[in-house]
């Protein structure tokens, strides 16, 4: 159980980075007053993200 633990650790901590990009446009969207904020896959290229989803 340690083992997996320090596992699911690490890949949180190797997936901080993107999960905060994200959060920050998500809160920016609201902030500009967007009532259902949507992820615009153009905006995050590096992320491989389907467009089409």
């Amino acid at each position: 159980m340690g083992l997996l633990a320090i596992t699911n650790l690490i890949a949180l901590t190797l997936l901080f980075t993107v999960g905060l990009r994200l959060m920050r446009d998500y809160d920016q969207q609201i902030k500009a007053g967007i009532v259902s904020p949507v992820l615009d896959a153009k905006n995050f290229a590096d992320l491989d993200l389907d467009p089409q989803t």
